[in-house]
């Protein structure tokens, strides 16, 4: 699993049976699709994925 936003420890279930780690249901995202109209946001991850039309990264893993 790779988090490209800070997941606190806290948010992270794993699977006794498995040893699959997930994060829990209730965090929530902090953009939230929110769009800034800035060179940095333009160059981050959710900045590139809003650019090629997947504003919504919400099903991201």
């Amino acid at each position: 699993m790779y988090s490209f936003r800070p997941v606190e420890s806290c948010d992270i279930v794993i699977d006794p049976a498995t040893g699959v780690a997930t994060v829990a249901e209730d965090v929530v995202d902090p953009l939230a699709g929110e769009v800034f109209d800035t060179p940095e946001f333009a160059a981050s991850h959710e900045g590139t994925l809003h650019a090629a039309g997947n504003g919504d990264s919400s099903d991201e893993s």
